[in-house]
């Protein structure tokens, strides 16, 4: 009975949301950056995470890492608890007053809202056919194969960006010629990798900006025009 107590009074109990679910995904993407978590760890680590439901389900995933549990919203005081409470009598202020520790900072998660998350695990996804772009997309590549064709795609947003996570797998962009990529936030393990871009035109200004980001272990990623 007390742990159940306890577990409604830190709120472990209140259902977690989709941003909640990404700003964990994006921690253990971090960590499996650098080195902390290895490739099965983060794969089970990651599907833990998408089918969370509640706070408690969220904390146990990051408890053994640097930033900790996610942070979990308090729940709402009782009312009898909301009540003012009277000011102390005069003499009980004459004494030295007590300082207020500031709490310890805790490093934010780092944003990452998603309209859309295409993941392939040991298989082969593509987007080839005409479909609607939505503002940002999650492509997860295990073992596996990402195609992704703007070409084809009705773009109703002045920026795209495309959160990619490929572990030992492959994720391509086609673009069209003359539109603006910025990969820059990708990071590669090992440092030596980097973006394969074969289009046959720089950057230009106009149209959609696609902004790339995300983490490739022992994986590629390629943007070509068609």
């Amino acid at each position: 009975m007390s742990y159940l107590y306890a577990h409604f009074m830190n709120g472990g109990h209140l259902r977690c949301s989709d941003e909640d679910r990404e700003h964990v995904a994006e921690a253990l993407r971090e960590a499996a950056g650098e080195g902390r978590l290895t490739v099965s760890s983060l794969e089970i680590r990651l599907e833990a995470t998408y089918n969370a439901r509640t706070y408690a389900d969220l904390a146990p995933l990051t408890s053994d890492l640097p930033h900790g549990s996610y942070p979990v919203p308090q729940p709402p005081e009782p009312a009898w608890q909301q009540q003012k409470i009277k000011a102390p009598p005069a003499w009980r202020t004459q004494s030295t007053p007590v300082q207020k520790v500031p709490p310890h900072p805790i490093r934010p998660y780092l944003p990452a809202r998603r309209s859309a998350r295409i993941t392939a695990v040991l298989r082969h996804v593509r987007r080839i056919s005409p479909w609607k772009a939505p503002r940002r997309i999650a492509v997860m590549a295990l073992f596996g194969d990402v195609t992704l064709d703007f070409c084809e795609a009705t773009v109703p947003h002045p920026n795209v960006v495309v959160d990619v996570v490929a572990i030992s797998g492959r994720v391509s962009l086609i673009v069209p010629d003359g539109v603006t990529v910025h990969a820059h936030e990708v990071r590669f393990v090992p440092a030596r990798g980097r973006v394969h871009d074969a289009r046959r035109q720089g950057d230009l200004h106009g149209g959609p900006v696609y902004r790339l980001q995300g983490l490739v272990l022992r994986g590629a990623l390629t943007v070509r025009t068609p």
